[in-house]
């Protein structure tokens, strides 16, 4: 085989990926993945860099999310807390206190909740309500770039990545105010809701 036979295999080759990369695409790889396993459990570090401290702050936790329920947001480390998101309702368990919100009232959790979702469940497609979406091929996988369309996240986000392979393994958010979180994602064991998460679950009805 001659360079330029090679060459032109090689552009066809790379061309063809490329158009590949849909967002439809993508979905549906992730939506597969969901079938086979519709309760996604995911361990996550989360790295938050606030303006005026020289380290980032790291805390460790876990996604629960259950489709056609919500998703349950557990930070484990360094103080224990607990989000649950619905669909019309928002649970905030921290310090062992518990409180119930309507989405009115935290629409930009609502966003968080559809997007955690969005991602675990593989309905990328749902976030061009709140984002545009840019996808693009990295290095071993690809990178989906989402800018807020409109108030509130306008006013408080500047820019959602997401990178991943065939599994979603790091979110960065950008915050209007220069602040970035990071979440950098390791699967879980599969494990149905305890007793105590689908009570939590059960609330968000």
């Amino acid at each position: 085989m001659n360079f330029r036979l090679l060459f032109i295999i090689s552009v066809f080759s790379v061309s063809a990926t490329a158009a590949e990369l849909t967002l439809p695409a993508l979905t549906a790889q992730l939506a597969q993945q969901t079938q086979q396993q519709p309760q996604q459990r995911t361990q996550f570090t989360q790295l938050k860099t606030v303006a005026g401290l020289s380290r980032p702050l790291r805390a460790f936790g876990e996604v629960l999310v259950v489709p056609g329920q919500g998703v349950l947001y557990s930070l484990k480390k360094p103080l224990p807390a607990r989000y649950g998101i619905g669909r019309d309702k928002l649970i905030l368990e921290e310090a062992g206190q518990q409180r119930l919100l309507q989405v009115s009232e935290a629409p930009w959790l609502r966003t968080l909740g559809r997007l955690l979702h969005s991602v675990l469940a593989g309905e990328l497609s749902a976030l061009e309500q709140d984002f545009h979406c840019e996808l693009s091929s990295v290095p071993g996988g690809w990178q989906l770039t989402l800018t807020p369309l409109h108030e509130p996240l306008t006013l408080a986000l500047q820019q959602v990545q997401l990178t991943g392979s065939a599994h979603i393994d790091t979110v960065v958010i950008r915050d209007r105010n220069g602040d970035r979180t990071e979440l950098q994602f390791q699967p879980a064991a599969s494990t149905p809701p305890s007793a105590d998460e689908q009570a939590l679950l059960e609330q968000l009805r």
